[in-house]
């Protein structure tokens, strides 16, 4: 369990490095990614886990479990599920009031520095369509992690959520899908 919230870890703080240095901003110390209270107690089946790195390995990072700060946060509690298929995340966040957050650079973030050329070659390169199919997406890695955001439209509660696997499944509901959940965390929307 503790290795793969290092993992997710070490993937968000990649993510942060990326964005600040296209932005030319200072590094800011990344947020943890949530766990359900049940989580700490569940059995480690490493079967169904990814593969560590050396930079999971390394990290010397203490995970806090974060909880919602609203109703609407709250409300969503029960219905989450780590391991869930991320398209039935998404249709429950989207039925109950939650909009996606636009990341500008997202599709530099999937794809690359050199996104335009590699784009107008393959237009049709899923790559290429994700961020305006999801438009909450953040990024996603070559090694399969995804970062999402959404935002509650009544009170701005912002969800980040982490997902793991074929970015591709986006939109395939239940045990078929081979883009699951990972983790989630819930913060106070960065205009409050």
């Amino acid at each position: 369990m503790v290795s793969k919230k290092l993992m997710v870890i070490a993937f968000v703080t990649l993510v942060a490095a990326c964005q600040a240095k296209q932005s030319d901003t200072q590094v800011v110390a990344p947020t943890v990614p949530a766990t359900t209270p049940s989580e700490s107690s569940m059995s480690s089946d490493s079967a169904n886990k990814p593969a560590g790195n050396a930079m999971e390995n390394q990290a010397q990072t203490e995970i806090v479990e974060q909880q919602p700060v609203t109703a609407a946060g709250k409300a969503l509690l029960p219905g989450l599920k780590e391991g869930m298929a991320y398209a039935d995340f998404r249709k429950l966040v989207l039925a109950n009031g939650w909009t996606p957050v636009v990341t500008p650079e997202c599709v530099a973030n999937v794809v690359g520095g050199d996104y335009a050329s590699v784009c107008k070659a393959n237009p049709d390169q899923i790559s290429c369509r994700i961020c305006e199919l999801m438009p909450e997406l953040d990024s996603y890695s070559g090694d399969g992690y995804s970062l999402v955001r959404f935002r509650h439209a009544g009170d701005g509660e912002q969800v980040e959520v982490t997902g793991y696997g074929m970015i591709e499944d986006w939109n395939v509901s239940g045990d078929d899908s081979r883009l699951q959940v990972m983790g989630w965390e819930f913060s106070k929307s960065p205009s409050q």
